[in-house]
């Protein structure tokens, strides 16, 4: 059967031969016709003159021999060209079989992350730090852990490190968080994600309400990001600034998250059934169906923020529910594909060589469609069910407001996702108008994800205030920065005095004493009293400017002289997108000494600029 009449009229074709080596092996040398001669009839149902064609064709002993070298040796000829196929069809299958182990390695090295469900999602419920917890430890007695609620979260939060002052319980946001928590109510309540006709099961969820005094207040539905929960430092920091400025938070979990309920999915769904948890969530907060809010309110009052992941699974809920008024959406994923292809390329560049990692770019969409089919299926659901993209064009009118934050340094999600999105929005501007487009330089120490609302905190204040007052329609005379506590501590002026006592080396005198005497020490000794000042302010602009004005009085009782010198030093450091910190130190210097022959004034300024590259 293997030599139908196919394969032998194709071998009997005028361009009929195989390679072996520099020669050609031709049909006559294979010996074909040998081959295939008694059943051709009753292997093929093809007509007889196709057939007696054929074996005219594969027996016509006046064809060229091409064989040089091996004329009269058919069998050997045979041999060799059918040893060199077979080589051939080995080393394919190896090159194959080697790629299939390469595409599985990579499907799985970068998927799984991607995908997986983690048990930190449900960690961070409880507390059992402070020095009470640790003098029971270090006891061997047992250790009582707290459930951790809004009154005394701060005193768990994980806040990275490069942002706030140390020890944090010093630091004014810290501080004025702690306050408000405990000054106003909260409580934690139950819903469930919005039904679906896709197949998606609704999950029971837990979120945090944490109203403001005013129960008219619009509510924000604020979203955390991947591995997190709703008592991640992340969204109750955002939580706070919302409530400082008078509106209602409800903080959410997604399914799989801290104590809400588990999905059937095997994974983190993304596209598939996240953004029925946001719709969820935001219906809870506009109709209070167990009247655990106070009252309903109308659709208009409610917006949403989320923070990374939240942010992603936010945008997808604005397309589809057109009633959401606004989305702060804060160092989101835009595109799916585009996070699991940079995986992939950062994964294959460790693999390659210095000089060729770049070339891992380019190679990675060679392994997008194996590792892309792998996370949905270890995830057990469709990643791209629904995505921001799609949900865009399927936003429709009226145009609602959005907010885009991305720290410009970030690491774990590119800016140039946030850059997709505002080019989306660009795109349909009857649906979407980017009202507030805010990407600075943040970084706290090492950690470059959704820091900038504890990076600069009044500046990210400032912005949220304006935009949710804007999209509510509320006074916004709230939002100036002498209505709201300061979070830097930048009104803080701090004092620091130093006296030093210098003696004089002079050897003549002016009045007749006894030197080394109590009345010569007096007379030849300069007190000199330093005071300065140091005051901070950061602007929005990402440009820091410090001032330290220092004071020096110098009181000579030798020459009965007084001189005063003030000193102003202003330091303005602008951090820019291409990692350059530019400093610039200006000095000026005011000498006025007062003699009894007249006042002399003089001023000295000297400016320095200096480049540094990260």
């Amino acid at each position: 059967q293997l030599w139908g009449l196919p394969w032998a009229a194709r071998m009997a074709s005028p361009s009929s031969s195989l390679m072996c080596g520099s020669n050609m092996c031709s049909t006559e040398d294979l010996g074909c016709g040998e081959l295939q001669q008694p059943n051709w009839r009753e292997e093929t149902d093809v007509n007889s003159s196709t057939l007696e064609e054929a074996r005219a064709l594969t027996t016509n002993k006046e064809q060229p021999e091409k064989l040089t070298g091996l004329k009269g040796q058919p069998e050997q000829a045979s041999s060799c060209c059918w040893c060199l196929s077979c080589v051939c069809c080995l080393v394919a299958a190896l090159l194959l079989l080697l790629l299939v182990v390469v595409e599985a390695a990579v499907a799985v090295q970068v998927a799984s992350p991607l995908v997986g469900k983690r048990q930190s999602w449900r960690e961070g419920l409880v507390f059992c730090g402070g020095a009470e917890v640790e003098a029971q430890a270090s006891s061997n007695s047992s250790v009582a852990c707290n459930s951790l609620a809004p009154p005394n979260l701060t005193d768990a939060l994980a806040f990275p490190e490069g942002c706030l002052a140390t020890p944090l319980q010093d630091n004014p946001l810290v501080i004025d968080m702690a306050l408000l928590n405990q000054g106003l109510e909260w409580k934690m309540v139950n819903l469930s994600s919005r039904e679906s006709r896709d197949g998606q099961e609704a999950v029971q969820l837990t979120a945090w309400w944490l109203p403001v005094a005013d129960a008219r207040a619009p509510r924000i539905v604020v979203l955390h990001g991947e591995d997190s929960n709703f008592n991640d430092w992340t969204v109750q920091v955002m939580a706070y600034l919302l409530r400082s400025m008078g509106f209602a938070a409800l903080v959410p979990n997604f399914r799989d998250h801290g104590s809400s309920g588990t999905s059937p999915s095997a994974g983190v769904a993304w596209g598939w059934d996240y953004y029925l948890d946001v719709l969820g969530a935001w219906d809870y907060a506009v109709n209070d169906p167990h009247g655990q809010l106070g009252s309903k309110v109308d659709a208009s009052n409610v917006g949403v923020v989320g923070m990374s992941m939240g942010g992603f699974a936010a945008m997808i809920a604005l397309g589809l529910e057109p009633f959401i008024p606004a989305v702060w959406v804060d160092s989101a994923p835009f595109d799916l594909r585009n996070e699991l292809r940079r995986r992939i390329s950062s994964l294959i560049g460790s693999w390659l060589p210095g000089a060729t990692a770049p070339l891992a770019a380019y190679l990675a969409p060679l392994f997008m469609e194996v590792s892309w089919r792998y996370a949905g299926h270890s995830a057990g659901a469709d990643l791209g069910h629904m995505s921001p993209r799609e949900a865009i064009r399927e936003a429709g009118t009226p145009r609602r407001p959005i907010a885009i934050v991305h720290g410009l340094f970030d690491d774990i999600v590119p800016r140039r996702e946030s850059e997709e999105l505002l080019k989306a929005a660009d795109s349909y501007p009857e649906s979407l108008q980017a009202k507030e487009v805010y990407f600075p330089p943040s970084a706290c120490g090492d950690t470059v994800h959704q820091v900038a609302h504890i990076w600069a905190p009044n500046s990210y204040r400032h912005k949220l205030c304006t935009f949710w007052s804007g999209v509510f329609g509320t006074d916004s005379s709230a939002c100036a920065a002498g209505s709201l506590p300061d979070l830097e501590g930048n009104t803080t002026t701090t004092t620091l005095t130093s006296t030093s006592t210098r003696s004089t080396t002079t050897t003549s005198t002016t009045i007749g004493v006894e030197r080394h005497s109590p009345l010569w020490d007096l007379l030849h000794s300069t007190t000199t009293s330093t005071t300065t000042s140091f005051t901070k302010t950061q602007t929005s602009t990402t440009s820091t400017t410090e001032t330290r004005t220092t004071t020096e009085t110098t009181t000579s009782t030798t020459t009965f002289t007084t001189s005063t010198f003030t000193t102003t030093e202003t330091h303005t450091a602008t951090s820019t997108s291409s990692k350059t910190l530019t400093a610039t130190h200006t000095t000026a210097t005011t000498s006025t000494a007062t003699t009894s022959t007249g006042t002399t004034t003089s001023t000295t300024k000297t400016t320095s600029t200096e480049k540094v590259s990260d």
